[in-house]
């Protein structure tokens, strides 16, 4: 089976499915060609938490020296003093660390540089604003850089009744094209005898060895809160 990030069908998704997953064939008919495609079906997401939760402040820092000790010590100097300013706002010494070690270069045009990032947690963003407006550091003329990331990781997930309604739009997509190609060759669709979550490769059609890869269709835009979903169908069909 061909797993899609993030959307799984579960028992209740499957169980709302039934009618896409046959299809009346007359009884008389004489047995055709399978049919695969592939459906799409777009499931609505809930939108993130307005939650900010903690943050992150970044303090970029860089400088330019004639020697390789010099640029390494006038670095060390000012962050010291940032470090210094921090810490009389309200900053523990343990909430402040290092992205990585400085990264050092040396310039095309003659001297050296360095450049670090230091790092700051905070509980919430009201705290980190009230740090950064008392302790002053974006004022400073070695900083090159401040800003704040949010270390609030968590994501959305659609309800049960999203990606029913997810993957109901994408049998219905499948069961569409699949009927007009079957249409196309003069044949009647049948029973879906094969189904897969997720696609299978790109491009379409049946080889000499006998070897078939789904016909793909346009996946239709995913636009903000919501994931695209897909099925591969095979179908027989009757003549």
């Amino acid at each position: 089976m061909w797993l899609v990030p993030g959307a799984v069908m579960t028992a209740g998704v499957l169980a709302g499915l039934g009618g896409f997953l046959s299809h009346p064939a007359s009884a008389a008919s004489a047995p055709g060609p399978t049919v695969t495609v592939v459906g799409y079906g777009v499931v609505n997401v809930p939108p993130p938490s307005t939650n900010a939760g903690p943050q992150q402040l970044q303090i970029s820092f860089q400088e330019s020296a004639n020697s390789a000790p010099a640029v390494l010590r006038q670095l060390h100097t000012d962050e010291a003093k940032v470090e210094a300013q921090l810490e009389k706002a309200g900053v523990s010494a343990s909430a402040i660390t290092h992205q990585g070690p400085p990264n050092f270069n040396i310039n095309t045009g003659g001297g050296y540089q360095a450049n670090d990032t230091l790092q700051v947690d905070f509980p919430t963003l009201f705290k980190l604003a009230n740090v950064l407006q008392a302790s002053g550091v974006a004022n400073d003329s070695y900083i090159q850089n401040v800003f704040a990331n949010s270390l609030n990781q968590s994501s959305s997930s659609p309800t049960s009744a999203a990606m029913t309604a997810g993957y109901q739009a994408a049998f219905a997509n499948a069961q569409q094209t699949a009927e007009q190609m079957a249409q196309a060759d003069n044949l009647q669709l049948g029973q879906a005898v094969s189904v897969s979550q997720g696609s299978g490769a790109n491009g379409g059609g049946c080889y000499p060895m006998g070897g078939c890869s789904p016909m793909t269709g346009n996946p239709p835009m995913v636009g903000p809160n919501q994931q695209l979903v897909t099925v591969t169908v095979t179908y027989d069909t009757n003549s």
